[in-house]
């Protein structure tokens, strides 16, 4: 899907894609892992080379 900037931020935008997802489909979350030491590091690159990192 594109969509211009302008239009991802808009709230009429975002009510009719909410209204599009179903709850009753939707796959079942993992279990959370219990806290410990362990360090995770995640990037994901998009097409336009954007790179957040978490």
């Amino acid at each position: 899907m594109r969509e211009p900037v302008a239009g991802l931020l808009d709230k009429g935008f975002a009510r009719t894609l909410a209204k599009l997802l179903d709850p009753g489909k939707r796959v079942p979350l993992p279990k959370s892992p219990s806290p410990s030491s362990y360090t995770i590091y995640l990037t994901v690159v998009d097409r336009d080379c954007t790179t957040p990192h978490f």
